[in-house]
């Protein structure tokens, strides 16, 4: 989806995700847009190590091709 994700924990009653971004095709393009749009919905984004970004960030930054649903 070249999109970053990320959920919550899920809330202590429903077991419904206290918090879910990054559902659409290209919605957070960049780890900073997705960390920034979690602290605008009160929430903090903690445990990346400096190793774990670079990871998730070298990882995005390979082409894919198409998937077979936006070829359509």
């Amino acid at each position: 989806m070249r999109t970053y994700f990320l959920q919550g924990i899920p809330h202590p009653v429903t077991d419904d995700c206290a918090l879910w971004l990054g559902v659409f095709l290209e919605e957070y393009t960049t780890l900073e847009s997705i960390i920034e749009k979690a602290r605008v919905e009160g929430y903090e984004v903690s445990g990346l190590t400096q190793e774990m970004m670079v990871a998730m960030i070298k990882e995005s930054g390979k082409s894919t091709p198409p998937s077979l649903g936006e070829l359509r």
